[in-house]
């Protein structure tokens, strides 16, 4: 099975680029800022896994899912992580003796670095995905106690009409992002920025594919160091353990804190090939860039797909609920809940559920749990 994914894939990226060169070529005699349009294979679909209050994360991310053709290079990877495993231990070669970047000329492991290679190339000239949109919002209502207790009875109808915008739940699951160095974070104008990281919340793995909603957007992607394992040593692809999706044309988003919202932008989203079977989060990395860093905790990130007016937002937080009021009509438009559960590693480990407010009644609109280490 997965060699014959590994076939298709390969013939289908190989095609793509194909007839993106093609395009290029014919497009160089007229107007460079000509753009290629690629219309690339469709996502391989994720095994069945229901989540948990309720949500299918099958059924979620066979419509959202990941870039076509990323989610393949991840299955294609794996298969490279076994291949070169086999191969040093049928030839006695100690995985941690050897630079991560040694290129065993095993056929599926040259075969997947130039598809990464054609992948980071492809998208560096702003092409435009293809696959349905996201939609975030579950179909399932409220699902416990806790929030069925503590959230509003009758939100009334607020400012969210439509499916159009992303979200991403915030605190405690967003972190701020040390300087490296020493040296600041700058905005694409050269301006010092803050930045801030996601890698906990459902909607993270829907991060990619929600970049469909901006025409043409352009990426500089860049390759990550190995990921680690616990039983197989590091993992990659010719040193390649995951690829960084740098927005060359950044999206704006909005921090929703409890002093109201502030401007900020998507800055990367960084993607594992591999699973890493270490006490970390697997899913994908969203950074974003603020000029003027919130002085409290980041409850949640809003990005709309159209021009919108936030100056009277109102946010409240109390206890463990927090609402926001988008445009101060009086109904709140958003709400998070915040819960507690009994882990192995704590007895109390952090649990959130996010809700959007559609036509007067609370849909779930992502979650995150803490993970538990043992």
């Amino acid at each position: 099975m997965i060699k014959s994914l590994a076939v298709v894939g390969q013939f289908l990226l190989i095609t793509a680029v194909s007839i993106w060169s093609q395009n290029l070529s014919a497009s160089s005699s007229g107007n460079q800022n000509t753009l290629p349009t690629i219309v690339l294979p469709n996502d391989i679909n994720f095994e069945s896994d229901t989540s948990g209050y309720g949500a299918a994360r099958d059924s979620i991310q066979q419509t959202l899912g990941d870039v076509p053709s990323l989610q393949q290079l991840c299955t294609l990877s794996t298969q490279v992580s076994r291949d070169v495993y086999k191969y040093q231990q049928e030839n006695h070669i100690s995985m941690y003796t050897v630079p991560a970047d040694t290129v065993y000329g095993i056929p599926s492991e040259t075969n997947t670095y130039e598809m990464i290679k054609a992948y980071c190339r492809l998208l560096s000239f702003g092409v435009p995905l293809s696959g349905k949109m996201p939609n975030l919002i579950r179909t399932r209502a409220i699902t416990d106690s806790t929030s069925n207790r503590i959230l509003p009875k009758k939100p009334g109808t607020g400012a969210i009409e439509n499916d159009r915008f992303f979200f991403l739940g915030g605190g405690p699951f967003i972190y701020k992002r040390e300087l490296e160095g020493g040296v600041a974070y700058k905005d694409l104008q050269g301006r010092a920025e803050a930045r801030y990281t996601c890698d906990v919340s459902e909607n993270t793995e829907f991060s990619l594919r929600m970049m469909r909603r901006f025409a043409h957007v352009r990426f500089d992607v860049q390759t990550g160091p190995p990921c680690g394992s616990y039983d197989s040593g590091p993992q990659s692809v010719r040193g390649i353990g995951s690829l960084r999706h740098v927005l060359l044309d950044r999206v704006p988003a909005y921090l929703i804190t409890k002093q109201g919202v502030v401007p900020a932008e998507m800055v990367s989203i960084t993607k594992k090939l591999f699973y890493e079977d270490l006490c970390v989060s697997n899913m994908p990395t969203v950074e974003f860039g603020c000029a003027q860093p919130p002085n409290g905790e980041i409850l949640a990130i809003y990005i709309p797909y159209d021009s919108v007016s936030l100056e009277k937002c109102i946010v409240k937080k109390k206890g463990r609920l927090w609402t926001a009021d988008l445009n101060g009509d009086g109904f709140p438009d958003f709400a998070g809940v915040s819960h507690t559960f009994a882990g192995s590693s704590s007895d109390t480990m952090a649990d959130i559920i996010w809700y959007v407010n559609v036509n007067g009644k609370w849909r779930i609109v992502d979650t995150a749990s803490e993970m538990e280490c043992s």
